[in-house]
Formats: C-alpha cells, structure tokens, sequence
C-alpha cells in the first residue's frame, strides 16, 4: 500500500512538471470559459457564481476570526479535545470483522468419546443449521488433525449477502443461541473461519510455567474471571485432564525379590492388550501384517488383572497381583512447551461488540490488580492480541517518523524551524475528524483504519501549504500580514476545496464497501474521508489565525539568535 501511495506521487509529480505544464500552455486560454449562451456555457457560469458567493462569505468569515485568534485556537482546541476523548469508545482490534459470509463451529466431547459418538453428536447440529434459510452448505469434518476422535469442525457458508438482512457477525449470534442446548453435553463454539490453519482464537494468552498442576489451577481460576469480560465469549483453555486410564503400578521391592523385570513385564501386558506383529504375509505382490491378539474377553486388563502372568528371570510365571497394583486414572492428553517451558493456551472468540484493544487491557488490569500470577508463572499474548499491540507500537513510530520527515523537509523548503509549525496545525485537525467518523460510522481502530491516518499526514498538510507559501509571497510584495492572508486564503479556497473533493470522492468506493471482500476496509476510506472534511473545514479558519502568533514567535527567536549570535562574534574579534 505505501509502495503504491509513493509510486502515484512520483508519476503525479512527473505530470505536474512536464505534461501538465505544457498542456496548459496549448490548451488553456483567458477566454476558455466564454463559451456563449449554451448549456455547458450556463453550469460554468453558475458554479462561478457559486464559487464567488463562497468566497465572499469565507473571507467575511475570516476577517472576524483574524479579530478574535485567541478564541478561535481556543475553539479548535477544545475541538481537538472532545474528539479525542471518543477513543475509549471506539472499538479497538487488530482486524475487523468481516461479512465475508463464512464462520465456523468446533465441537469438542468428552475424552475417550468414539468418532461414530462425535458423528452423531454433530448431526443434531448439523439437523438444526439446514433448517436456516441463510445458511448456504454446512460441512462437517469429524475428527480432528491430530487423531482426536472427540473433536469435529463445522464450515458455514452463507447465500449471498443481497439475499440475506444479517450480516456474518449477526448470524454468528443467532446460530450461538440455537446451539446452546448442545453445549451441556460438549464445548461447542461459534467462531471465525481460520484462514491460516493456524487454531488460534482472536484472542489468545499464553501461562508459562514448569509446575503443570499450579499451571493448571491457575488457568482454569483465570478463565472464570476472563469470561466475565463483555465482549469476550467462548473462553476456553487446550489443558484437558486427559484420557480414563488404567495404571499398573508395579512394587519394586516385590519385583526385586522375585525376579520380575519391569520392562519384560511391560512388554507382556501390552501384547496382551494391543498384540504383535508376529508375521508378513505376502500374495500377488501385497504384503499383509499378521497380528497375533488375544481373545477380546481376555484383552480387558481390568477384568483379568488377578488371573494375568508375567515371566520372570528363569520363565517362571508369575501372578501379576503379587508384584503390582491396579488404580484407575486420567493421563494428559498432551503436554504443550514453549521455549522450553510447559505453557497452557487460554483463548476466547470477540462478540458482536467485542472490542480486542479494551479486552486486552482489561485482561492487562487483571493480571496487574485482581489476579496476578503465581511465582514461576508468566502470561503472555500471542496471535491478534500480541499483533494488535506491536500495530499500535509500530503506527505510533510511523506517525512520529511521518510527521518528523514532514517538519524537517517543510523546515528546508521555508528555512525556518517555527513557521512549518503552522503548516503541521492540520495533522491534529485531521485527527478530530478521523476519531469522529469512526465512532459515528461504528468502526473499529484497526490496521486499515491507522493505514488511513498515516496516510492523511501526507495528505492534509497540503492545504495549510497551499495557505501558508501563498501568504509569504504577498508579504513579500509588501502587503500587510491580515491583508496577506486575506488575499492568499481567498485566492487559495478554490484549489483547497477542489483537490479535497477529488480526494474525498475518490475515497467513497472504499468507505461503501461494494462487495464482502471491500467491507473489510471501510474503516480506512471512513478515517481518510473523516480526516480530510475536519481538515479542510478548519484549516481554512485555524491556520490564518494561528499564523500571527507563529510568526510574531519567529521573528522574536531570530532577534535572540541574532543577538546571541552578534555577541558572540564580537567576543571572537576582541579575543
């Protein structure tokens, strides 16, 4: 995107220095809009008409202003303000959402259920969605990549979003309700679809730590809390407390004793209950595993336990309940490290208005205040939430960068470092009307919409240009500085409105969002349209009234300067 922005400007400027220059002087004539009494001739002469009354009342407007400027940077000030205090309501994430016409469903049952239990467990789901009329294909896949037997994933898709009045976000909220009875008897979650195959939820916490029972302990504490977050649903962690097993605790002073080694006994039980590959058997070029099993009523360790052998040192046999015990118990079913240390994943999906930026600072607050983590474990942010933080990091040292690079190249051009300060005037204007248009539109703080703003900053700036060089150059033809300015912001309200439209049209296909694709960056062409209108509006009011006070500053710095720099020669020469 910044490749593209900097690629037009370099053609447009090539355009303004060569074409535009020449084709003005074949084409364009003092007498071009006298085109007598025709219909074009009618528009061309009403829109100046237009164009005239505006600048009378502008420059009427503006000649009361330049009278009272400290009441006008008063009001543009608190302007600034007020529109800075929408932030808190404005959603904040690090994608919006987007009715793209597709979402998902995961299904998790308890462990050990059977995939034909999981199948028919999905189908009551599946019963329900087809009766949607929204709702497209429903595509069930049971089972999961890693061999789960208990986990299925549902795909939606939508019809098209002309035939449909909810939106994905809206329909993701119908389809939680009607899946609530289902989730008694399993985690069932309505989410985004995961484009990457990645398996992450929006919002995601990593809890480090090598202790995985306080891990444990913790992270389910913490899950409560986090579920009462607005905004925050399907809060879940990847700690299961594992599959039903049945143990064989061996006795080592008993197998000692009797000769009895563990590893052979190990051996024994498990061919008993899963068998051995005792053979190949090949035909027509096929090889066929041959496994030896035991009897399916006596492959049941439980039931057998008492009357199982196992052989010892000399192929005695020996009774297994001599030498061990039997317990029922539940193993992990996976054990998660990162770097190095054993962590437990903590997720959850955004609702309707759910907003990343406020859950993560709250999820920040508990963590600092309600819940802080034990010793020996850490919490950390992965995926959008530790995305969403690096954006701000990364948009704020642009803007810096952007405005930087602005002041230093204005401070060049002009040969001054204050009277570029008028210029930069803009940059918070435009802000005002960003933050408005966001709020008021229902857009989120996002990556597009921060694009947006740092792409006003080249943008904006031009006006307070257009007024600023203009009234140097009357100054220097000796008009006075109200009269200058006068006459500069008449004469520039034309080209300022002008290229301001042009922009502000050519950012409307972007705010409308033509299809489900597009939608996703409306919150880009609302901040850009937002920022020019705030921009425009007041730039033309502002900058002449701030521009007084500017450079009464600067001639003041260059007499201390002067000064100090007099003395400071004098000094050399007596020396």
């Amino acid at each position: 995107f910044g490749l593209t922005i900097v690629f037009t400007m370099l053609i447009s400027l090539f355009d303004a220095f060569t074409v535009a220059p020449m084709l003005s002087a074949y084409m364009a004539s003092p007498a071009e809009h006298n085109k007598g009494n025709g219909f074009i001739a009618r528009i061309l002469k009403a829109f100046d008409t237009f164009q005239t009354r505006l600048e009378d009342l502008y420059e009427r407007f503006l000649v009361k202003a330049l009278k009272y400027p400290k009441s006008v940077l008063a009001i543009a000030t608190f302007v600034f303000v007020a529109s800075m205090m929408t932030l808190p309501f404005i959603p904040k994430t690090f994608l919006p959402t987007a009715d793209n016409g597709e979402f998902s469903i995961t299904v998790e049952l308890p462990v050990g259920t059977s995939l034909q239990g999981t199948a028919n467990f999905t189908k009551g789901i599946e019963d329900i969605l087809k009766k949607d009329p929204t709702i497209d294909m429903v595509l069930t896949t049971v089972g999961s990549a890693n061999g789960e037997a208990n986990k299925a994933s549902l795909f939606v898709r939508l019809v098209d979003r002309k035939n449909r009045q909810l939106t994905t976000t809206q329909t993701k909220t119908v389809v939680r309700e009607k899946v609530l009875p289902f989730k008694e008897k399993a985690i069932v979650e309505v989410g985004d679809i995961d484009a990457v195959n990645s398996g992450q939820k929006p919002f995601n916490l990593n809890i480090t730590g090598d202790d995985l029972e306080s891990l444990s302990k913790y992270a389910n504490t913490l899950k409560e809390r986090l579920r009462k977050i607005p905004g925050l649903i399907d809060v879940d962690t990847n700690f299961r407390s594992g599959k039903p097993e049945f143990h064989v605790v061996f006795e080592r002073e008993k197998t000692e004793h009797l000769g009895v080694s563990t590893a052979m006994a190990g051996a024994e039980l498990r061919y008993r209950t899963e068998g051995a590959e005792a053979a190949v058997f090949r035909e027509n070029g096929i090889e066929y595993k041959v496994r030896v099993r035991l009897e399916e009523k006596y492959r049941d360790l439980r039931e057998q336990f008492n009357s199982t052998f196992v052989p010892n040192s000399n192929n005695n046999m020996i009774s297994l309940n001599r030498i061990a015990k039997a317990e029922d118990a539940f193993g992990y079913s996976q054990i998660n490290r990162q770097n190095k240390n054993r962590f437990i994943n903590l997720a959850g999906n955004l609702g309707p208005n759910g907003s990343l930026g406020g859950i993560t600072t709250e999820v920040q607050r508990i963590l600092k205040e309600d819940l802080p983590p034990p010793p020996g474990v850490d919490c950390r942010f992965q995926g959008q939430a530790e995305d969403f933080q690096d954006l701000i990091s990364s948009m704020l040292l642009a803007i810096f960068l952007g405005v930087l690079f602005i002041y230093l190249v204005l401070s060049s051009l002009y040969e001054s470092f204050v009277t570029p300060f008028t210029i930069l005037l803009a940059l918070p204007l435009a802000m005002c009307g960003a933050m408005v248009a966001l709020l008021v539109f229902g857009k989120s703080i996002d990556i597009f919409s921060l694009i947006g703003i740092v792409l006003l900053l080249g943008v904006v700036a031009k006006n307070s240009i257009l007024l600023v060089d203009y009234t140097k150059q009357m100054e220097q033809q000796g008009f006075k500085r109200n009269e200058a300015l006068l006459k500069a912001s008449r004469t520039r309200l034309r080209p300022i409105l002008m290229t301001s439209l042009a922009l502000i049209a050519g950012m409307i296909p972007i705010a409308i969002g033509l299809n489900e694709a597009s939608a996703m960056r409306t919150s880009m062409g609302i901040a850009i349209i937002g920022g020019l209108i705030s921009s425009t509006v007041l730039t033309l009011i502002v900058v002449p009234a701030a521009y007084g006070f500017i450079d009464d500053f600067r001639v003041a710095a260059g007499r201390f300067f002067s000064r100090f720099g007099g003395r400071h020669h004098s000094h050399e020469v007596r020396e």
